[in-house]
C-alpha cells in the first residue's frame, strides 16, 4: 500500500506552541501543548493581591507599633526568637512590609513552577478524561496563598490570623473559580453561568456585609493589646495602655475598609466578569404551543460560512474525502481479519460507517501505521481525544474532556459523525437530549465556540454542518445488542 507508507516519509516539522514534542499520525514532529496554561493575568492578581491583603495590616502597625509578625516583642521580658534590636522602630513596620513583598513574590513564583509542572510531558495525563481543571488551578493556587499566610497566621496575635485565614481562603477560591471556568476544558451552559453569577452576587454581598459588621464590632469593644500568638506569649512594653485605645481604634476601621474594599471591588469583580453568561440568546421569542422554535431563532448572532471553495473544487474535496475513507476501510478490511473478532467498534471516516474490531481499532490509531495521516478531524469518543488540523496544516491534540456536562465535546461528535450533514438547531437539541438526558438553553452558543477554537464548523440557510470534503473520522465502542 504506497499510500500508506509514503506518509510516514514525510518531513518532520516542528509545532510553536508547547514544551513538549508528539508525533502525529503521519510521523510529523508537533509541539502541541501539554496542559491548558492560565491566562497571565491570573498570575498577576495572585501576586497583587497577596501584596495587598499581606500589607493592610501596616495601618495598625504605623498606628499601635503592633505588627503581624511580633517583632515588636523581641525585647520583652520573654524570651523572644527575634533580635531585641528588633522592636525598636522603625524596625517592625520596615521589616513586615519588606517580608510581606517576599512572600508575595515567592508565592508568585510557585504558583508558575506549579503550572510549568502540569506542562511537562511527566505530569501529563496520557488519558484526558482524567485532567481536572479545578483540581489543577486549586493546587497551583492553594499552595502559594499558604506559603504567604502561613507566617501572617503562625506569628500574628490570636485576633488578627483569623483575617488572614479567611482572606488567604477567598483568594485561593476565587482565582481558582477564575482559572478554571478560563480553561477550554470547562464548558457551562448561559444557564448555569447564570445560576452561579447569581450565587456570587448573594455571597459578595454576605461577605461584604459580615466585614462591616465585624470592622464596626471593633471600634466599640474594648481595645487591649495583643497577649499571645500561636507559639509564644506576648508581653506589652511599648507605652502606658491607656494610649493604645485611641490609636488603635482609627487604624483598624482603615485596615477593615481597605480590605473589605479590594476584596469586593478587585476579586469580587473577577468573579463576576469570568461568571457572567455571554449575552447571547436575549432576544428569544416566546415559545408556546404553537410556536417551536426554529433553527438558530434564539440567537441574536448570526452564524457566516466560513468556506472560500468553489463548487467545482467542493465536489472535488467532497470526492477525494470519500475515497480516503473508503481505502482506509478497505485497508482495515484487508490487514485485520475480522474473523478473529467481533466487531466492538463503529468508525465513521468522511460519513462512511463500518464496523470494525478492536484490533482494527488499534491499527486505526497506531500513528507509526499512518493510516490517519491525512485527517483533518479526529473524535474519539472511547478515548476522548480530539485532534483538528490548524490552518498552518499542523494536526493538532485539542483539550476537551468528554464529561456529561461538555456540550462541545458532544456537538463535536454529531458533526464528525455525519460530516457534512445539515443540522437545525432543534435536530442538535434532539441528540443532546438523547445522548445525555438534557440540552443547553443556547445551541449557537456551542456552534460558535466550535468554530473560534478552529472547527471547521459552517453554516448556510440557519442550518449548521461540518464542512462538506472534511476528512473526518470518528470513532465510538458498539453498544452489546440485548
Amino acid at each position: 500500500m504506497r499510500f500508506f507508507r509514503s506518509a510516514q516519509n514525510r518531513p518532520s516539522t516542528a509545532g510553536q506552541h508547547s514544551n513538549s514534542q508528539n508525533t502525529d499520525e503521519g510521523g510529523n514532529t508537533v509541539q502541541a501543548p501539554a496542559t491548558h496554561q492560565p491566562p497571565p493575568w491570573l498570575g498577576w492578581l495572585l501576586l497583587i493581591s497577596l501584596l495587598v491583603m499581606l500589607n493592610t495590616h501596616l495601618f495598625v502597625t504605623l498606628a499601635t507599633g503592633i505588627d503581624q509578625y511580633s517583632l515588636y516583642t523581641a525585647d520583652s521580658s520573654v524570651p523572644q526568637p527575634y533580635p531585641a534590636a528588633l522592636a525598636q522602630q522603625p524596625y517592625p513596620a520596615l521589616l513586615t512590609f519588606l517580608l510581606n513583598v517576599l512572600l508575595a513574590f515567592l508565592a508568585y513564583g510557585v504558583y508558575w513552577l506549579i503550572w510549568r509542572h502540569f506542562a511537562t510531558p511527566r505530569a501529563t495525563l496520557p488519558d484526558p478524561q482524567e485532567r481536572n481543571p479545578f483540581k489543577q488551578n486549586a493546587v497551583a493556587l492553594a499552595i502559594p496563598v499558604f506559603i504567604a499566610m502561613a507566617p501572617s497566621i503562625l506569628l500574628g496575635y490570636t485576633e488578627v490570623k483569623t483575617y488572614f485565614v479567611v482572606t488567604g481562603t477567598l483568594i485561593a477560591v476565587v482565582l481558582c473559580i477564575a482559572g478554571a471556568l478560563k480553561d477550554p476544558d470547562v464548558n457551562l451552559d448561559p444557564g448555569t453561568r447564570g445560576y452561579w453569577f447569581n450565587v456570587a452576587m448573594v455571597a459578595i454581598f454576605v461577605m461584604m456585609t459580615l466585614g462591616v459588621v465585624v470592622t464596626l464590632y471593633f471600634q466599640f469593644v474594648p481595645a487591649e493589646p495583643p497577649s499571645s500568638n500561636m507559639l509564644w506569649r506576648l508581653e506589652w512594653n511599648l507605652y502606658p495602655l491607656q494610649e493604645f485605645e485611641p490609636q488603635v481604634r482609627g487604624a483598624m476601621l482603615l485596615f477593615g475598609l481597605v480590605s473589605i474594599t479590594y476584596m469586593v471591588v478587585a476579586l469580587g469583580g473577577v468573579l463576576l466578569v469570568t461568571l457572567r453568561p455571554p449575552q447571547i440568546g436575549q432576544h428569544s421569542p416566546a415559545t408556546g404551543p404553537s410556536s417551536e422554535p426554529g433553527p438558530l431563532r434564539r440567537a441574536s448572532v448570526a452564524i457566516f460560512s466560513v468556506s472560500g471553495s468553489t463548487p467545482e473544487e467542493l465536489a472535488k474535496e467532497i470526492l477525494r474525502a470519500e475515497e480516503w475513507a473508503r481505502e482506509i476501510l478497505n485497508y482495515l478490511s484487508e490487514e485485520v481479519s475480522l474473523g478473529e473478532q467481533e466487531p466492538a467498534y463503529l468508525a465513521v471516516l468522511s460519513g462512511v460507517p463500518e464496523q470494525i474490531s478492536s484490533d482494527a481499532y488499534q491499527r486505526l490509531l497506531d500513528e507509526s501505521g499512518g493510516l490517519l495521516s491525512e485527517v483533518d478531524l479526529l473524535v474519539d469518543k472511547v478515548s476522548g481525544t480530539v485532534k483538528n488540523r490548524d490552518k498552518a496544516g499542523r494536526l493538532q491534540r485539542v483539550n476537551m474532556q468528554p464529561t456529561p456536562t461538555n456540550y462541545t465535546f458532544h456537538t463535536l461528535c454529531l458533526y464528525s459523525s455525519r460530516p457534512g450533514h445539515e443540522f437545525t438547531t432543534r435536530a442538535i437539541e434532539r441528540y443532546l437530549e438523547d445522548e445525555i438526558g438534557e440540552s443547553p438553553s443556547n445551541i449557537n452558543h456551542i456552534t460558535s465556540s466550535l468554530r473560534r477554537r478552529g472547527f471547521p464548523v459552517e453554516s448556510n440557510n440557519r442550518v449548521t454542518y461540518l464542512r462538506k470534503g472534511t476528512k473526518a473520522c470518528f470513532l465510538d465502542r458498539l453498544t452489546p445488542s440485548g
